[in-house]
């Protein structure tokens, strides 16, 4: 199992953004507590950050207090251990322009 969740908030939101993160993966920890992370866009860069713990715990430093879109993920290690982080969510693009978070095994991950 894993938690996905996600945000885009307009320019002008008054709403904080690493307090929703923090909500929002606490919310959807359930789902999975062994792995979590994040990306964002903010001011036409991508950045990323995931760590072997509970989505309730992830330090949030990494997120821009500005960011407004950002992908959100939980892990329950079903295929990979969580120690290596390259197993861990979200899933960069080897140009690092594309970040994305699934559920599920991918098992022709090295084809893909």
């Amino acid at each position: 199992m894993c938690g996905i969740a996600g945000f885009s908030l307009t320019p002008n939101s008054k709403v904080k953004t690493r307090q929703l993160a923090n909500a929002m993966l606490t919310a959807i920890e359930d789902r999975g507590y062994m792995a979590s992370g994040f990306a964002y866009s903010h001011d036409g860069a991508m950045g990323y950050h995931s760590a072997p713990q509970p989505g309730s715990s992830l330090p949030l430093k990494f997120l821009p207090r500005k960011a407004r879109t950002v992908i959100l993920h939980t892990r329950l290690a079903t295929h990979g251990s969580v120690h290596d982080n390259r197993n861990n969510h979200p899933v960069i693009s080897p140009d690092g322009n594309i970040a994305l978070v699934h559920n599920g095994v991918i098992y022709n991950h090295h084809d893909v």
